[in-house]
This record gives structure tokens, C-alpha cells and sequence, in this order.
């Protein structure tokens, strides 16, 4: 092959019939060149340029793709100027340096070399390559000069990739024969660097990788630094100094660690320059590490390194020892941040290279602990009680931790709200914050607050805004809009109008009488005059006192008062039997129109007599009520009825109307605001003074001590009326108040199932919704209306009214031995499926009769066999059904003082019992037994059955004294 000559290449190629020519062009060569010059993939010959091998069509031609089009690095002479112009293609990713475009870093001189400003002017890939006309296939130019100023030579001639030393003229480098001037590639710009210069005599060290390939270590891509030949790379980024051994070339540092290099530059990406800015290295003189700290323009820092490596200070500021502590300080990264507005770093946190680990408090504490005097006005120390993400979301978005690491140690304060805007308007002295972030309005750090009405809660949880919860209406005294107050339950009353309707049953005497109903013992029959309650002929009369009616709160619309008679006579003959009943509300001055009941025979019956219509009731009046009642029989011989009681019935509407806007007097009774604005909701215990609980809504749970701490046996430590809503604990219509702490510590219940006080009622979580208010009574979470209010509620069941027991239903559904068709259902075609008294059948239909609470009739003679078939012989009961359809407003005393239908909460003790079965209320004695062979059971037993009466068992119409057994069956064999 001789010098300048052109090589055709004519391939012949049968393709579908058609004979091909294709022509290849290659570079004139030098005859005598490196013959592995030719050796190249075809993406390095002429069509690595003009065609890919996917064939990349062009711009404006049909199938042009971008993406394959960069990949080809076009470079065609009419292209240079436009689409492939050294301002484009010196960004493509063979260019690309830490991110950035290629840049030449070593000389730091002059503004730099090879960048626009700096020594030579900015070097492109056209300083150095040509695009057609070299000669050598790498297209180096054979003269290269500089953008400006002048190079110290300028012709190059490159054959050889590689050669022997010494006899390697035209390889990239080679300093082991001197020579004072050179035309190969690297070394016709060098005039200062350590190895391969254009003039060697200056040159102290002269054997380094002579007559080898530079771009081996020095690529373009690292603009030509070879930090890793000597350092090693590893992980994703390749950085240097990660692990492995630190110097695996000449002349070792001396270092045996790697320090926090995989932490500073493969997880946080700073560049080398960040820690060794100014730096030399290889440095002959005495290999030492550089050390030069450069941080947004804020140089300086020390380092105390290991005793057996060699440092040097290559950057301004920069103080180095090698007393082994492996510690840097002083420094932008580690400082408290102030430096940013006042241009000098405090000596403050010194982080050590080796051990340990960095904490928001090791720098600039946390919350940042300088004053407001130096170097920068602030108002940390006044939020410290709120997280750093509260302002400082973009960065930290738990609080704790950095999510961010491009907006942390970044020369700036990066300001951010995840709930509303907020904006930080800088300034070296202080700088102010403002924006819909839920705290206050606009404010300068290191100042006051602006003017803001803080000594009223209303006044800002009126409305919402940011995370901040609307609790009271939109105007803050009841007239307004939204906030949990507008609700029908809670526990504080004091900004609105409430009527809530109620009712209570009370009887005569007030102190506890024991006797068995139906006017049969005269033992326990008892009257005004302290003798038996007993009538025997006509116009026989008894009187009736001490009711002692308690209403709710100070004002109530009384809309009726009823008197009413349970029992009934027993005679051989049919005769009309009435009892005229009559009430006095002046204790005894006047009397009401008499008005009478009948009496049926044999069998027992309560009937009421409503007695509104003689006066306008009052309070007052209520409290001098008397009640007479006289005998009257239409046949002889007279019969006699023994009294033990007559009940009266007040319904009323308790209404109170408060205008005054609700202040920190109540919200107080719970709430600690001493940490307000923290994010928190602080409550305090009722107890224990000082005892504050802090309320997690995700998890329910921290509630729970605090509620606890009213619903005790001493209220609100002694207070039994801590709220304004009417509410005495313990006492009616809140029985149930004072006990549920006692109650939650027993054996069974919902706490031993994972529940708490709070939470949306869902299991695990909880039953009751906030103390603010909610739609439902008793501020439950779901709706479980007590008593029941709904149209057509009572007697028979509907299935259509379930949403009335939603949430006993609804967490039920996933406890099978107690859906609501386990307890309401039967098998069909079994003994259980018939009408149960209503005429309706049983609302759903299971695969066995899974309920085990029921009542059966079979002649087995066993002890717990219901011979009396439980009103009808042979007969077999869901009594859990039976119960609840046998509804209609009497069958239980809701809170033990308003009339209700018989639900769940009349047996059974939701917040805790000891009987495991069933977890009814203890005060019920129910007793589990092993019956005969596989059979179980249980009992009720009370000694006196008319306990059932009270409280908490509350039940107003007690049949068992006389009804029936209190056995039920459990799980009878052959079932």
C-alpha cells in the first residue's frame, strides 16, 4: 500500500436477484502507519458517520427516528455547522463529564484551560478531530491549533496506537528519549503537566506509560482525567476512593481507608472538586493526598487525616494534619447553615470520616440551636415543637430524615409545605414567611407575630385551612355553617340551639322496692300512707309519691306524662276489673280528671294513661306529683289487688339555646395548647393534672387513657359534670358514664378484640367518633340509633331498618358465629322457622340455626328443657330474633330512662365483662354449663328476677317472674 492512496472496495451481493455495488471509502494512510488502525468495527469507518447499521435515515427522510439519529454521531462536513455544531455535539454522552459538558479540568490558571474565558479558549471536538481528510482513521487533525493564544506546537502526525518506547514516533506519547519538541497528538498542547510535555527537559519524571494508549486511562468522557486508573471505581457511578485499595499505581499516598467517599459521591453525587478543589495529583514531589474544600463558592475547612498518609492544602483556607482523628470541620457541609447569609463558616460540627453517623443535630441542631442576635435572625426556638418538615417539606417529608438531597447543604433555604403554599422571602437578616400553610399569617423570623386574634380558639377553627379542622360553625356562636358542633352529639353544647327529645320511666317509691309484678304479693306493695298498696272493694283508694323526676339540663318542653298499671286479676269469672287512676302536681291540692285501665284476667299487661291534658307541666310541677288510684269491680265476691308500684312516663324535649360562641374555657377542659400549632392535638388527663396524651389519628389507641380518665368511677377527677352538654355521670340519663373504665378492664370485651375508644368503626379500630360531634348517638363512629326513631321501627323486625344497628352489623359481618344472619336467621324447614308471634317469618335463612341463644321444647325431661314451651308448648325459639321483634318502644329503658326497643346493648356489655359468653352484663349472673351427654346450656341466676329490671340491665317490660325459665339452650345435641 503505498502513502495517499484511496481504497475501493467493490463488493458484488446476489439480494433478491439483483446484483449489488456498494463502494467504502477509507481514509488515506500512511503505507508505513499501524496496520491495527484498519482494524475497526464498521461503526468507526465511514458509514460509523454517514449511515448506521440500522441504516438511521436522516432528517426529513421517511422512517427518521431522533433517537437513532443521535446514537449515530453524525459528523458529514455539511452537518458541522448545523445540527452536529460543536455547541450540540460536545453535549452527546461521549462528552460528558460528571454530568455536565466535557471540560478539560486540570489547569486551574488563568480562568482554567480549555473553557471559554480561560487559557486557549474553550476546546470542542473540532479543536482536535476533522471530518474527512486525515490520516488516520480517528480523523486527529495534522495541525492543531488553539482557539486562541497558541499552543507549543501544532503539526501532529499519528500512526500508532502504541509502539516501543524510544522508538515510537508518532504514538500519542512517549518521554523516554528527551526532546525539546514533538509532533505527537498529546503531548504538542503540554507545557506544564507532570508526564509526555512538548519540551521534556523541565520534565522531572520521564517513564510514564510511555509509547501506550492515553485514552486507556485519560478518556475524553473524563476530560481526559484519570482519577480511577490510580483509585479504583466501583458501584453505579464509578466514582474513586469507594473501596478496594485507595493507589494501585506508582508512589502510594500512604492511605490504607477509603473514608465516606461511597456516602459524599455515589449517594449524594458531589464532585471530586467539592473536597479536593485545587488539586495536583499525581503530584512526584511527595504523593500526597490534596485537600481543598470548595462548597458554593465558600472555600476553606480543615482535615485531620491518618498518620500514615501524606496531605497536602491545595485549596484556599484549607488547613491538613495527620493526626489520625480522620475528621473534617469548619467546613459549608457541616456548619449550621448561617454561612449561606453571612459569608463565613462558625467553627461548629466536626464530622468524623470513619465512624458514626451525621444527625440533623450534629451540624445546626435540630430545630437550628443559634439565637436571633448571630448570624441570622430566626424563629426556630419558638417552633420547636414542630417538625422540620412543617416548613421544610421539599427537603424532609418526615421530619427526621433528608428525601431530598438536592435541596439539602445546597447554598439555599428551601422552603415547603406539603397541606397549603408557603413562600420564605429571603433576607441576611431574618427573611419572612407567608402563604396558606395553616399556622398564622405572615410573619418576619426573629420578629412578632403580626396583629392576630389568638386568645379565642373560634377565632381561627371557624374554618379550615391547611390541615386546621373546621370544630365550630362558620361564625362561632351556632348561626353559621359546617364544624363537628353542628352535629347531634358531643360533648360540648354551649354554641347553638339543641332540642333533643326524651324520655324517662320512673316508679314508686324511689327506693328500691323488691317484689315479683302482676299485683300478686301484698309483702311488697307499698304506698303514701307507708301501708300495703292494697285494694279490695270498690272505691278502695291507694296513693303514690316520692317519683323524684330528674329531667335533662335547666329547660325542657314536658309534652307528656302518663301513669301506668302492669298486672292483671285472677277470678273464675269474667267481670269488668279498672283501676281510676288520677294525678296531682301540687302534692295533692288538686287532682286531674280520673281516667281508668282495665285489667285483664290471667294474663299480665302494662297500659299507660296520659295525663297532659290536665295541666301545663313544669318542672316544678313535676316535682310535687301524686298518683291515686281507685278500685272498681262490676261483680262480688270483691277481689283483691296487691299494688307493688305504678310507673309514670315523662316525655319531654330538653332545649338549650346559648349564644355565646364557644371560648377556651371549654375547648381547655381537654386540650393542652402549650405545644399549639406542633401538628399534635394535645389531651390532657381529667385525673392527673399535668398528665398529657399526645393523639395520633392512625392510631386510635392514644386516646384511649384520656377518655378513660372522665369514664371513671370519680368523673373528671371528682367533677361528674365536666362538659356543658347536660351530662352527669353516673346519674340518668348517663348511668353508664362512670363505669366504662371498670368495664374495660375486665376479662372480656372489645379490648381484648384490638379496639379502641376512636376510630371509624371498622374493626381495630374503634366504635366512637371524636369528641366534637358526630350524626350519631352516643358520638358513635356509625349509626346505632338509640333509641330508635326509625318510621315502622319495633315490632315485626324489617330487615329495612338495619341501618339503624350499622355499626354492630357492619363490624360483625366478619365474625361468623354472630352476623346478623347467624343471629336473626334460622334453618329453613327446622323446628326454629316459624312466625315467632308477628306473623313473619324470620328474616334470613342459614345452613344450620347458628345463633346460640335459643329456647327448645322436645319432652326429654332434662333439667333446661322448657316444659312450658316458653308461653307455647312445643315451641322452639331464636330468642336473639324473638327479642328484638318483640320491639314497639317498651321492651328496654335506653340509658335506664327512655323507652326503647329491645337492641343489642340491652344484654350485652360492649365495653367489657367477665362472662365469657356472650359477654352479657355480669349483673345477669348467666352461668355457662355442660349439659346432658353433648348438650350445653346456660342460666340466668339472679335470686330475684326483678332485677332485671335495673340498671344495667334496664329491661321495661320483664317478662321472666312470671313467663318462663331463664334457660336457654347453647348447643343442644341432635339440633
Amino acid at each position: 500500500m503505498k502513502d495517499h492512496q484511496t481504497i475501493t472496495l467493490r463488493i458484488f451481493q446476489v439480494a433478491g436477484g439483483i446484483l449489488l455495488s456498494v463502494f467504502i471509502c477509507v481514509s488515506e494512510l500512511y503505507a508505513s502507519g499501524d496496520v491495527n488502525l484498519l482494524r475497526r468495527s464498521p461503526g468507526e469507518t465511514c458509514e460509523g458517520c454517514h449511515r448506521t447499521n440500522d441504516n438511521t435515515p436522516s432528517p426529513g427522510e421517511v422512517g427518521f427516528d431522533q433517537n437513532k439519529w443521535d446514537k449515530s454521531i453524525k459528523m458529514h462536513s455539511s452537518e458541522i455547522a448545523g445540527y452536529c455544531s460543536n455547541s450540540t455535539y460536545k453535549t452527546k454522552t461521549v462528552c460528558v463529564s460528571n454530568g455536565a459538558v466535557w471540560t478539560p479540568r486540570k489547569w486551574t490558571g488563568n480562568n482554567g484551560w480549555g473553557v471559554a474565558g480561560g487559557q486557549y479558549g474553550e476546546f470542542v471536538c473540532t479543536t482536535c478531530h476533522a471530518s474527512h481528510n486525515t490520516k488516520n482513521i480517528y480523523l486527529i487533525k495534522e495541525n492543531i491549533a488553539a482557539p486562541s493564544d497558541t499552543f507549543p506546537g501544532a503539526a501532529v502526525n499519528f500512526r500508532y496506537v502504541t509502539g516501543a518506547a524510544g522508538n515510537a514516533l508518532y504514538v500519542m506519547g512517549d518521554d523516554s528519549e528527551n526532546h525539546t519538541s514533538s509532533i505527537r497528538v498529546c503531548e504538542v498542547c503540554h507545557s506544564l503537566t507532570n508526564y509526555h510535555r512538548y519540551n521534556t527537559n523541565a520534565q522531572p519524571n520521564k517513564s510514564h506509560n510511555n509509547a501506550l494508549n492515553c485514552v486507556t486511562c485519560h478518556s475524553h468522557s473524563t476530560g481526559f482525567c484519570a482519577c480511577n486508573t490510580c483509585h479504583g471505581a466501583s458501584g453505579s457511578s464509578g466514582a474513586p476512593l469507594i473501596t478496594g485499595d485507595l493507589v494501585t499505581g506508582e508512589n502510594a499516598t500512604g492511605s490504607l481507608y477509603a473514608g465516606k467517599h461511597q456516602r459524599h459521591v455515589a449517594d449524594l453525587g458531589y464532585a471530586c472538586e467539592t473536597c479536593h478543589t485545587g488539586y495536583l495529583m499525581p503530584d512526584n514531589v511527595n504523593h500526597s493526598i490534596d485537600i481543598g474544600f470548595s462548597v458554593f463558592s465558600i472555600n476553606g475547612g480543615s482535615y485531620d487525616g491518618q498518620t500514615t498518609a501524606n496531605y497536602y492544602a491545595s485549596g484556599a483556607n484549607t488547613s491538613v494534619t495527620n493526626n489520625g482523628s480522620m475528621r473534617c470541620g469548619n467546613i459549608y457541609c457541616h456548619s449550621n447553615g448561617t454561612s449561606v447569609s453571612s459569608g463565613t463558616i462558625p467553627a461548629y460540627a466536626s464530622a468524623s470520616w470513619g465512624t458514626g453517623s451525621v444527625t440533623c443535630s450534629s451540624c445546626h441542631g435540630a430545630p437550628p440551636n443559634y439565637t436571633n442576635t448571630y448570624p441570622k435572625a430566626n424563629s426556630h426556638s419558638r417552633h420547636s415543637y414542630i417538625t422540620c418538615k412543617k416548613c421544610h417539606w421539599n427537603t424532609t417529608n418526615t421530619g427526621n430524615d433528608i428525601s431530598d438531597y438536592s435541596k439539602h447543604v445546597n447554598g439555599s433555604y428551601d422552603i415547603g409545605n406539603s397541606t397549603g403554599t408557603l413562600t420564605y422571602n429571603y433576607s441576611a437578616s431574618g427573611g419572612s414567611c407567608s402563604g396558606t400553610f395553616g399556622c398564622h399569617g405572615s410573619a418576619t423570623w426573629g420578629g412578632t407575630l403580626p396583629a392576630q386574634d389568638y386568645s379565642n380558639c373560634v377565632s381561627c377553627h371557624k374554618s379550615t385551612k391547611g390541615s386546621r379542622r373546621q370544630i365550630v360553625d362558620s361564625n362561632g356562636d351556632g348561626s353559621g355553617t359546617g364544624g363537628d358542633f353542628k352535629k347531634t352529639s358531643h360533648h360540648v353544647l354551649s354554641q347553638f340551639t339543641s332540642t333533643v327529645p326524651g324520655q324517662v320511666t320512673v316508679n314508686s317509691p324511689s327506693s328500691t322496692t323488691t317484689g315479683t309484678g302482676g299485683f300478686t304479693d301484698p309483702e311488697n306493695a307499698n304506698s303514701l300512707d307507708g301501708n300495703y298498696a292494697t285494694c279490695t272493694v270498690n272505691d278502695n283508694t291507694q296513693f303514690y309519691s316520692n317519683y323524684g323526676i330528674s329531667l335533662m339540663g335547666d329547660s325542657q318542653d314536658v309534652t307528656k306524662v302518663e301513669v301506668g298499671v302492669a298486672g292483671y286479676y285472677t277470678a273464675d269469672t269474667v267481670r269488668t276489673s279498672r283501676l281510676y287512676l288520677q294525678v296531682s302536681w301540687d302534692d295533692g291540692t288538686t287532682w286531674g280528671t280520673e281516667q281508668y285501665v282495665v285489667l285483664p284476667r290471667n294474663t299480665a299487661s302494662t297500659q299507660y294513661k296520659n295525663f297532659t291534658s290536665n295541666t301545663a307541666w313544669t318542672a316544678a310541677k313535676l316535682s310535687n306529683l301524686k298518683v291515686r288510684v281507685r278500685n272498681y269491680f262490676t261483680s262480688t265476691p270483691a277481689t283483691t289487688n296487691n299494688l307493688d308500684w305504678l310507673s309514670v312516663r315523662v316525655t319531654y324535649d330538653y332545649s338549650m339555646t346559648i349564644t355565646t360562641p364557644i371560648g377556651n374555657a371549654a375547648c381547655l377542659i381537654c386540650h393542652d395548647v402549650t405545644l399549639h400549632l406542633s401538628g399534635t392535638v394535645r389531651l390532657k388527663d381529667a385525673d392527673s393534672p399535668g398528665t398529657v396524651y399526645a393523639y395520633d389519628p392512625a392510631n386510635p389507641a392514644t386516646t384511649e387513657l384520656f377518655c378513660l380518665s372522665c369514664h371513671d368511677a370519680n368523673g373528671a377527677g371528682g367533677n361528674y359534670s365536666p362538659f356543658s352538654d347536660g351530662a352527669t355521670l353516673g346519674a340518668i340519663p348517663y348511668m353508664a358514664g362512670k363505669d366504662i373504665k371498670t368495664y374495660w378492664t375486665k376479662t372480656y370485651g372489645h379490648k381484648e378484640r384490638g379496639l379502641t375508644c376512636l376510630g371509624n368503626g371498622d374493626p381495630n379500630t374503634g366504635c366512637h367518633s371524636n369528641g366534637h360531634g358526630s350524626d350519631y348517638k352516643g358520638l358513635l363512629a356509625k349509626n346505632l340509633a338509640l333509641p330508635l326513631t326509625v318510621a315502622g321501627e319495633g315490632a315485626p323486625y324489617k330487615t329495612t331498618n338495619e341501618g339503624a344497628y350499622e355499626l354492630c352489623f357492619s363490624c360483625h359481618s366478619n365474625y361468623s358465629r354472630v352476623t346478623k344472619e347467624a343471629i336473626l336467621g334460622v334453618k329453613a324447614g327446622s323446628k326454629y322457622d316459624w312466625d315467632h308471634w308477628w306473623g313473619v317469618m324470620p328474616p334470613y335463612y342459614t345452613a344450620s340455626t347458628q345463633t346460640n341463644f335459643k329456647d327448645r321444647y322436645d319432652n326429654s325431661g332434662k333439667t333446661y328443657d322448657d316444659d312450658m314451651g316458653f308461653r307455647l308448648p312445643g315451641k322452639y325459639f331464636n330468642l336473639h330474633y324473638y327479642h328484638i321483634q318483640d320491639g314497639g318502644g317498651s321492651g328496654w329503658r335506653y340509658r335506664d330512662s327512655i323507652n326503647s326497643n329491645i337492641h343489642c346493648l340491652t344484654c350485652h356489655n360492649v365495653h367489657g365483662s367477665n362472662t365469657q359468653w356472650g359477654w352479657v352484663y355480669d349483673e345477669m349472673q348467666y352461668t355457662h354449663h355442660d349439659g346432658q351427654g353433648a348438650d350445653k346450656y346456660g342460666t340466668i341466676e339472679l335470686p330475684n328476677l326483678n332485677n332485671l329490671n335495673n340498671y344495667p340491665i334496664s329491661c321495661a317490660l320483664n317478662c321472666h317472674p312470671s313467663a318462663g325459665p331463664l334457660d336457654n339452650w347453647f348447643e343442644p345435641a341432635g339440633e
